[in-house]
């Protein structure tokens, strides 16, 4: 366990079972942490602007290193770039992003303008997608990209 993570509780029917050669490998709780510059400026970007509870950080006073927020059933933490190197040894260089964040939401244009209207920028505005889904994207502080999804639009 690294110096960030919380301790989650769980009941063994929580794990997943894995057998290697040598031992049974259980895995739990699965989690996203996203490498930042800023920690503060992105636990205000979730937990603000997306609804996200914050739940956890270190230090518990000061500039945090490392935040841990929920929203629903998923755990999403930032941890900062410098303090992975510092106390981990990790050489991040955060550049062009390969995963996104998707949030549901029951009207994706109203929560678009809502976000834009408050300084997010937009990657790709409100659109339909396969006659499903209504769709769009914005960027967290950090650049990484926030798919919002919901039903399509009633016409009227």
């Amino acid at each position: 366990m690294n110096s960030y993570m919380s301790l989650n509780d769980s009941n063994e029917e929580d794990y997943v079972h894995m057998v290697s050669r040598e031992k049974r490998l259980r895995f739990r709780d699965p989690a996203l942490n996203f490498f930042v510059r800023d920690v503060v400026r992105a636990v205000h970007f979730y937990t603000d602007l997306l609804g996200f509870t914050e739940t956890f950080r270190t230090p518990k006073d000061g500039i945090p290193v490392h935040v841990e927020m929920r929203l629903g059933q998923f755990l999403l933490a930032v941890t900062s770039v410098d303090a992975a190197l510092a106390d981990h040894g990790l050489v991040l260089n955060p550049g062009p992003q390969s995963a996104e964040l998707i949030v549901w939401t029951d009207d994706t244009d109203e929560a678009y303008v809502a976000l834009v209207e408050k300084g997010v920028v937009s990657l790709s505005a409100p659109h339909d997608f396969r006659q499903s889904h209504r769709v769009a994207w914005v960027a967290d502080p950090e650049g990484n990209p926030i798919h919002i999804e919901g039903p399509l639009r009633r016409k009227e």
